[in-house]
């Protein structure tokens, strides 16, 4: 009886964890893309921005190790060849950023490409997170680390209105 049940929980968190890796798949695409229509200054909409992407949560239920924090939206530029780079510096506005990459589209401070990422922490290098099993029966899964799922796409309206009042 014992077998079977550890057979049975083994079971049940070996799909968790494969739920968990097609899972941070889908809430770095849906990041990635809510941001490119969201406003980068605005720090609230970010935060509206990374719950979404976790379906509404603070963390997700089946990973509680995944939450708004570990999600990454970074903002990036284009070089000459098309390849992304991150930003020399962020843009002060969205309308000094549309000067900017009306200016020159392929320099370090005109957003032309979005970011989402997963990482263990907010900060610093992108290290993967490592899988939390909730039972602990299996030995070694604790150790498996979440492939970093990030998602590319490119910058759109990222919340500009032409000429939304004051008109600069």
């Amino acid at each position: 009886m014992t077998v079977f049940l550890v057979m049975i929980f083994g079971t049940l968190e070996l799909a968790r964890l494969m739920y968990v890796i097609n899972t941070v798949q889908e809430v770095t695409r849906q990041a990635a893309r809510d941001a490119a229509m969201t406003d980068f200054t605005n720090a609230d909409a970010l935060a509206a921005v990374k719950t979404r992407a976790l379906f509404g949560y603070a963390a997700l239920p089946l990973a509680p190790n995944l939450t708004t924090a570990q999600l990454r939206i970074d903002y990036l530029s284009m070089k000459g060849d098309g390849t992304v780079a991150d930003l020399t510096a962020k843009p002060a506005s969205l309308q000094a950023n549309a000067r900017e990459c009306a200016h020159d589209p392929y320099g370090g401070t005109c957003v032309r490409a979005v970011r989402a990422r997963i990482c263990r922490t907010e900060a610093g290098t992108c290290d993967p997170l490592m899988f939390d099993p909730i039972t602990g029966l299996i030995p070694g899964l604790s150790v498996i680390p979440i492939p970093i799922s990030t998602t590319v796409v490119k910058a759109e309206s990222l919340g500009f209105r032409p000429c939304t009042f004051p008109c600069n």
